[in-house]
């Protein structure tokens, strides 16, 4: 099947890039185009508050991403947890979420809102991926044994086994950033 394609200019009179008809420009489509990366249209250059986008503010953003795939059940959308993915004979329910503000047991708190959002959807959660950028210039062995025995208590507590992930000391960090991935599967 061809895809139509128009030339879309952006920001840079003498730079145009092919995008699908219908999609606005991604800022790296802009950047890799050598345009200028502005706005989307209505949206103020101006910082965001902190804590969740809005619900329109997602919409946007998950609209700049390629989603489409027919394997996904559920896929990115405002008000969806987990994505869920159709392996033929069962599902694979796949949840992230960062912990950005416990403090006290992030590394618990990042499992079990993971876990959660997996078991909502009628999976056991089983797998979990975990991420943990510590803070540049206050972080100490304590901290990092501290926070890994958390996410090991959780984990076992669940029947969860750890799979992988990404540990970093950061700079610019003023706590801990924990970010986790729970897999866990249902019968199809």
């Amino acid at each position: 099947m061809r895809r139509r394609f128009k030339s879309i200019d952006f920001f840079h009179p003498d730079k145009q890039v092919m995008l699908e008809t219908g999609r606005p420009p991604a800022p790296l489509q802009c950047a890799m185009a050598g345009g200028t990366v502005g706005p989307l249209e209505g949206t103020p250059m101006e910082p965001l508050p902190e804590g969740k986008l809005t619900l329109d503010q997602l919409d946007r953003i998950v609209g700049l991403l390629p989603t489409a795939d027919e394997r996904v059940v559920v896929g990115p959308a405002a008000g969806e947890d987990a994505a869920v993915l159709d392996l033929g004979d069962r599902y694979l329910v796949v949840a992230s979420d960062p912990i950005t503000f416990a403090a006290t047991e992030p590394g618990t708190y990042v499992v079990a809102v993971n876990a959660n959002d997996v078991a909502v959807c009628g999976a056991r959660p089983r797998w979990f991926l975990w991420t943990c950028c510590l803070p540049g210039g206050s972080a100490d062995w304590a901290m990092a044994q501290a926070l890994a025995d958390q996410v090991g208590r959780a984990c076992r507590a669940l029947g969860v086994v750890v799979i992988g992930g990404h540990t970093e000391v950061s700079p610019g960090l003023e706590r801990p950033i924990l970010t986790g991935t729970m897999l866990g599967e249902t019968d199809g």
